[in-house]
């Protein structure tokens, strides 16, 4: 990520500090959003920026030129996303396994919800700093899902048992995704001490 400085006019005339961010963008075009997050400081929890997501790989931030601090920290971060989802779809999977009528029926349909996010997110991560061997990686990745091995081995499964026992098998896989996001997540923190 690169940052520069200048000055402006805020809408009510005063004068304002300005940080324009501008970073690659990640190798997937299935991103919708980065989330920017700021701290005074790199020990400080970073807080996400108020003006909430940025679709674009440029975000212009202002700061009061009478401000008392001498950096502002930035990052964009993917891995908390990640985070969230796998953990949703943990739950919303294990919810359906417990076969709870409705309440498992309404957490298969908020699993689809993370699954959503989660994806496109585990593409992008997933690539991330692979050079040349980005093409051919992507194209592992896509045949993973869109084989349809587990989905034959999901319909077996519920041959010999019920309908409730083969969504073990996407558990098993959403817990291999979640354990990959808290290791992301892991490795992000410790980057930042």
């Amino acid at each position: 990520m690169k940052a520069k400085t200048g000055f402006a006019e805020n809408e009510k005339g005063d004068p304002v500090g300005t940080i324009t961010l501008t970073w690659d963008a990640l190798a997937n075009d299935d991103i919708d959003y980065y989330e920017i997050a700021f701290a005074n400081d790199t020990t400080h929890q970073f807080m996400q920026q108020k003006h909430g997501t940025v679709q674009d790989t440029v975000f212009v931030d202002t700061v009061a030129v009478d401000v008392n601090q001498k950096y502002i920290y930035y990052k964009v971060r993917a891995e908390l996303m990640l985070l969230y989802c796998g953990i949703g779809s943990v739950v919303c999977i294990g919810l359906v396994l417990l076969d709870l009528g409705k309440c498992s029926m309404i957490a298969l349909v908020c699993n689809y919800l993370f699954e959503a996010i989660m994806f496109p997110t585990i593409f992008t991560l997933a690539l991330q700093g692979l050079g040349n061997l980005t093409k051919s990686a992507s194209s592992l990745l896509m045949m993973t899902p869109i084989g349809g091995c587990f989905f034959l081995l999901m319909g077996y499964v519920a041959d010999q048992t019920n309908l409730v026992l083969p969504f073990m098998i996407p558990f098993i896989g959403y817990f291999v995704v979640l354990l990959f996001a808290s290791e992301l997540t892991r490795k992000h923190k410790q980057g930042e001490e």
